[in-house]
Protein backbone atom coordinates (compact mmCIF):
# COMPACT_ATOMS: atom_id res chain seq x y z
CA UNK A 1 0.00 0.00 0.00
CA UNK A 2 2.60 2.62 0.95
CA UNK A 3 4.73 1.67 -2.56
CA UNK A 4 1.25 2.50 -4.43
CA UNK A 5 0.67 5.70 -2.28
CA UNK A 6 4.72 6.41 -3.25
CA UNK A 7 4.04 6.26 -6.77
CA UNK A 8 1.29 8.25 -7.12
CA UNK A 9 2.80 11.04 -5.01
CA UNK A 10 5.61 10.99 -7.32
CA UNK A 11 3.39 11.15 -10.14
CA UNK A 12 1.47 14.07 -9.08
CA UNK A 13 5.67 15.77 -8.27
CA UNK A 14 6.34 15.16 -11.79
CA UNK A 15 3.55 16.80 -12.93
CA UNK A 16 3.19 19.38 -11.13
CA UNK A 17 7.35 20.16 -11.60
CA UNK A 18 7.24 19.70 -15.40
CA UNK A 19 4.27 21.96 -15.87
CA UNK A 20 5.19 24.83 -13.18
CA UNK A 21 6.71 28.10 -14.91
CA UNK A 22 9.06 28.44 -12.36
CA UNK A 23 10.90 25.87 -9.73
CA UNK A 24 13.15 26.76 -7.32
CA UNK A 25 15.35 24.27 -5.03
CA UNK A 26 16.87 25.42 -1.95
CA UNK A 27 18.76 23.29 0.87
CA UNK A 28 21.61 23.82 2.66
CA UNK A 29 22.96 20.32 1.08
CA UNK A 30 21.24 20.71 -2.32
CA UNK A 31 23.40 17.48 -4.47
CA UNK A 32 23.74 16.86 -7.67
CA UNK A 33 21.69 13.92 -7.52
CA UNK A 34 19.03 16.10 -6.37
CA UNK A 35 19.18 18.87 -9.01
CA UNK A 36 19.41 15.85 -11.67
CA UNK A 37 16.14 14.30 -10.26
CA UNK A 38 14.52 17.50 -10.47
CA UNK A 39 16.00 18.07 -14.66
CA UNK A 40 14.81 15.11 -15.22
CA UNK A 41 11.40 16.07 -14.84
CA UNK A 42 11.59 19.14 -16.56
CA UNK A 43 10.57 20.35 -20.56
CA UNK A 44 13.52 18.51 -22.45
CA UNK A 45 16.29 20.85 -23.38
CA UNK A 46 15.87 22.90 -20.41
CA UNK A 47 19.18 24.00 -18.22
CA UNK A 48 18.67 24.71 -14.60
CA UNK A 49 20.21 28.21 -13.84
CA UNK A 50 21.89 27.59 -10.60
CA UNK A 51 23.03 29.84 -7.10
CA UNK A 52 25.68 27.96 -5.57
CA UNK A 53 27.11 29.90 -2.51
CA UNK A 54 30.68 29.21 -1.48
CA UNK A 55 30.64 31.02 1.80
Amino acid sequence: MLQIRAGAILEVLESLVYNAKLVVLADAHLDDLTIEFFTSMRPTGEKPYIIKNEY
